[in-house]
Formats: C-alpha cells, sequence, structure tokens
C-alpha cells in the first residue's frame, strides 16, 4: 500500500508574541493517520511543533516568527520513499510558511504528490491552486474518507477527476473544484485517533492546552459541526452546517483507555459546539459519572448558551467539567443580527450567572470590527463586558475581527473590493493578526477607523480586568499567584507572562546573555 507523510506546519506569528504560541496536540492529524493506517496505508506523521516545542525561527519578514521545526528540518523527516505528502494549513495565519514548505518540499520530491487541506485552503481552494504552483490536490472539507480514497488511486496511478470533495488543475492548468463529498454520518465508525504517530508525551509532560489548568490534557472529540451559519464563521463551508455527534458511550470509553494509557487528568473537548442537545449531554454526563472516572474536563473553544440552563450547568460541574467558554462576540442585537449569530445576550447573562455561581471558570469571546458595526454598538459592547464583569465572568480576550476565506462576510469583502486575493501582498497581510501588528489591527468596518481598533480591543480587555478586580479584588491576589507559580490560566495571566519574557529576554540581549530559547534567522526567505 501507499507510504505518505502527513505533516503539521510550524505555528506563524510575529516575534514579539512568542509564549503565546499554542501547544496543543494535532487532533485533525492524528485522525487523518489513523483512517489511514485503517486501510493499511504507511503513514508518517510530522509534528512540527511537538517535534520542536522550544524552537524559534524568525522567517525574515514583518517580524514573523516560526515555532516548531523549519522547512529545512521538516524535509529531512520525511521518507526518501513517498508517493504522496499531506499538509494541513487549518489557521490562516500559517499560509504564508506552508507556502514556503511547499516549495522545498517540491524542490526534494518533484514526483510526489503534494496534497493540502484545512480550514483556509476549504475556504479558498481556487486561491490556493493559482497562488501555489507545488500544490496538487486541495482536500476539501472533512477530510479521512476523501484522503483514503485519494491516496489509493495515487498508490494506483488511477485518476482523481471524479473523488467528491477535492479541488484540483486539470490538463490545460485550469482550476476544477468537485462537488462535496457527503458528511460522515456515523462518527462511531471511524478509526481513533493515531496518537502513537505524535510525540504526545512531549505534550502531556509540558500540560499544554486551550486555557486548561495544566496536568496530563488530551484533546478529544464528541461532536463535528454547527448547525449555525455565522457569517464570520468557516463552518458552513468546512462542515456544511450539520451538527453530528458520537455516542456518549463511545466517547467515555475512548476517555477510559486514554486514562489507562496515558495517564491523561484532564480532556479538552474540540468541538465547535458540544452543547447543541441538552439530552445528549445530560446522557454523557450521568454516564461519566457512573463510571466514576475522577478525570477534569473542558470546553474551551465557545460554547452556546441555549440548552445550558442551571440543572445543566450543575450536573456538567458534578460530571468533573470546571472550564468553558462562550462566544457572545458582541453584546448589541444590531451587530448579533448582522453577522447572524443567532444569541440572545439576555439569556446569555443569565446563563453566565449560572455558571459563576456552581463554580466554574468561564472565559466569553468579544470581537470588535466587523463590516457595518457602529460606535454606538460597541459601546453597547462596552456596557455588555461591564455586565460580564459584575456578574463574575472570569476572563474576557476582546479580539479585532479578521474575514477568513470561505466566510459570508470574507466574501462580502472581496465583492465590496476591500480584499483583493490577487493583491501581491495578499498572503503577508493574511499571515497573522496581532495587537502589536499596524497592518492587522484595522477595523473592516466603515464606521470604525482603523486607529480606534487598539482602543476598543486592547481597552475593552483592560476595562473588563479593571472592573473585575474592583469586584472582586481577591482575583487579582490569586492571578498574581499564578503568576509566581508560572501556571497562567485566563488570557491575562497569559499576556503577563509574554510582557515578562519579552522583558527577559531583552535584558538578557543587552547583557550579551544567550536566552534559553533557540532563536535562529532564515536569511533565505523569498
Amino acid at each position: 500500500m501507499a507510504q505518505l507523510a502527513l505533516i503539521r506546519p510550524p505555528s506563524l506569528l510575529p516575534a514579539v508574541v512568542f509564549s503565546a504560541t499554542p501547544g496543543v496536540p494535532p487532533l485533525g492529524l492524528a485522525y487523518l493517520a489513523g483512517s489511514l493506517k485503517a486501510a493499511n496505508h504507511t503513514v508518517r506523521l510530522i509534528d512540527s511543533f511537538g517535534e520542536a516545542p522550544d524552537k524559534r525561527t524568525l522567517i525574515g519578514v514583518e517580524d514573523l516568527m516560526i515555532t516548531g521545526l523549519d522547512a529545512t528540518d521538516i524535509v529531512a523527516r520525511i521518507p526518501s520513499v513517498v508517493s504522496a505528502i499531506g499538509i494541513t494549513c487549518m489557521f490562516s495565519n500559517d499560509w504564508l510558511y506552508v507556502k514556503i514548505l511547499m516549495r522545498r518540499i517540491r524542490e526534494k520530491f518533484p514526483l510526489a504528490q503534494i496534497i493540502v487541506g484545512g480550514e483556509h485552503v476549504t475556504g479558498d481552494p481556487k486561491y490556493a491552486l493559482d497562488s501555489t504552483p507545488e500544490v496538487d490536490i486541495v482536500v476539501l472539507g472533512e477530510g479521512e474518507e476523501t484522503l483514503v480514497e485519494l491516496v489509493s488511486i495515487i498508490e494506483t496511478q488511477g485518476s482523481w477527476k471524479n473523488v467528491r470533495g477535492i479541488a484540483f488543475r486539470n490538463k490545460a492548468s485550469q482550476v476544477v473544484i468537485n462537488p462535496l463529498r457527503s458528511r460522515i454520518k456515523n462518527l462511531d465508525i471511524l478509526p481513533w485517533p493515531d496518537w502513537e504517530a505524535v510525540p504526545l508525551e512531549i505534550y502531556l509532560s509540558r500540560g499544554l492546552g486551550h486555557g486548561s489548568s495544566g496536568g496530563r490534557i488530551m484533546p478529544i472529540l464528541a461532536s463535528r459541526g454547527c448547525p449555525f451559519r455565522c457569517a464570520f464563521c468557516t463552518n458552513p463551508t468546512t462542515w456544511q452546517s450539520k451538527w453530528i455527534a458520537r455516542s456518549p458511550e463511545l466517547v467515555i470509553e475512548e476517555m477510559t483507555y486514554y486514562i489507562k494509557r496515558y495517564q491523561i487528568t484532564q480532556f479538552e473537548f474540540s468541538d465547535l459546539t458540544i452543547v447543541i442537545r441538552k439530552d445528549w449531554i445530560m446522557d454523557f454526563c450521568r454516564l461519566l459519572m457512573s463510571k466514576n472516572l475522577k478525570v477534569a474536563w473542558s470546553l474551551p473553544s465557545g460554547t452556546r448558551a441555549e440548552a445550558l440552563d442551571e440543572l445543566v450547568l450543575s450536573t456538567m460541574f458534578k460530571a468533573g467539567c470546571r472550564f468553558f467558554s462562550y462566544a457572545p462576540e458582541s453584546g448589541s442585537r444590531k451587530t448579533l443580527d448582522r453577522i447572524h449569530k443567532q444569541v440572545n445576550p439576555a439569556k446569555m447573562l443569565t446563563s453566565m450567572r449560572a455558571a459563576v455561581k456552581v463554580g466554574f471558570d468561564v472565559k466569553a469571546n468579544i470581537v470588535f470590527g466587523f463590516p457595518g458595526q457602529t460606535l454606538s454598538e460597541a459601546l453597547v459592547t462596552f456596557w455588555y463586558i461591564l455586565k460580564m464583569a459584575f456578574i463574575g465572568i472570569h476572563d474576557v480576550p476582546v479580539f479585532p475581527f479578521t474575514p477568513y476565506p470561505g466566510t459570508e462576510l470574507f466574501d462580502q469583502l472581496v465583492k465590496e473590493g476591500k480584499i483583493r486575493p490577487d493583491d501581491p501582498g495578499y498572503s503577508t497581510w493574511l499571515s497573522y493578526n496581532i495587537y502589536n501588528t499596524p497592518a492587522s489591527i484595522r477595523s473592516w468596518s466603515e464606521h470604525i477607523p482603523n486607529w480606534l481598533m487598539k482602543p476598543l480591543t486592547i481597552g475593552g480587555m483592560g476595562f473588563f480586568y479593571s472592573f473585575q478586580f474592583i469586584f472582586r479584588p481577591w482575583r487579582l491576589i490569586t492571578m498574581l499567584s499564578r503568576l509566581v507559580r508560572r501556571q497562567p490560566r485566563t488570557f491575562l495571566d497569559r499576556a503577563l507572562q509574554e510582557i515578562l519574557a519579552n522583558f527577559v529576554l531583552e535584558k538578557r540581549r543587552r547583557l550579551k546573555f544567550k536566552p534559553q530559547i533557540e532563536i535562529s534567522i532564515n536569511k533565505n526567505f523569498s
């Protein structure tokens, strides 16, 4: 059968925020590796972050830096004989370096088929193929069945022109986008992720995860998709707005295995929205309590409030859930209607209050700069932020809106001429969205000027945390304790840790001390 490599590229961020690089095991690639191995294909999974989590490389443009193996390291790890090389690009900010990586791969492996998948390229497969001649095939959306079929065809040197769920160039160099493949309707039959292919112990021993409180943290999936169609989200393109859940029994069976095999102490559910059906989450919690696993779990991705009443929340807490995120995005009904966010801000506040009362650590995400958003709507959101501080929410990160390929708002901005994928600087602009970077902290609203975005985003967070400490001063003491113990929990903890780390490194540089973190510069960037 076929031999292939699967690659997780390094994370790309401005150098000033290197300590914020997320270190989460590559769940998507582990699922793909599991399905490919079940089909008797030989897989070498190269996890750029997991194999070199302390390596930082300046790539020579806009002070951007990758975390993990660089292109030279990755190419050296690819088996000498491969028929296909698959690369994931989940996040648009990684695309700039993924293009560099594919160029280097093509130089070393001129005959191998280069396949790229993930939410970024699913959102705009034509651009990926038009702008990157090294790409042979783009896998659209859910990848397990598509990739297994595709690799089998490549191995037999057959034609993939009729494979559903891919995009490619025909003999006339025209981009062909095939019809999407139907979603996998029974997730219970999928092979489990192949964690033996991943340097998992690196993550577990460091307690790496999204917003959790340490321990040996394992990502897990209980459902896929989301039934809603928010205008800023790639879900409708990638998952086709259908929520499909696994059976609670099999999810808990998988958790039990990981506890025994890897000594897991905490699970992070990577679902887009796990709490859709009240009966499912209640069945899961009751079954989990009956197993007496004594393990913590969290929902860091952003949860809706419709099914989260006090009964559900108290049951989740008894079953071991300790942290989850709400995703209000805005406190303004007008903004929410414009972005098709079907939530009721008042009801969400009621759910948040109940969650704090039960004992959860709760985070809520806010976004400014949506197209059409007005200053008055932003002020309404500040009032909402104040309410969240008053009721006891622990963490409110505030982000500038970024239009991601494959979303309704991205298409709208392209149609209006405000985004031009044919612009030479498009890939660089797409590659990051960080407060410290002038090119990224911009407004996409005609009513909010660019210069106001920092006061709205950074000021919004300062506004929340100031009032949180006024209303609950003991939280300031516990936060300082976490920083001393180097156990960051909140967005603010990690931001302060970044500032401190940058300060220390700058002091060392001035004193000509060598920092503990490896920094190299790629002078061959082009």
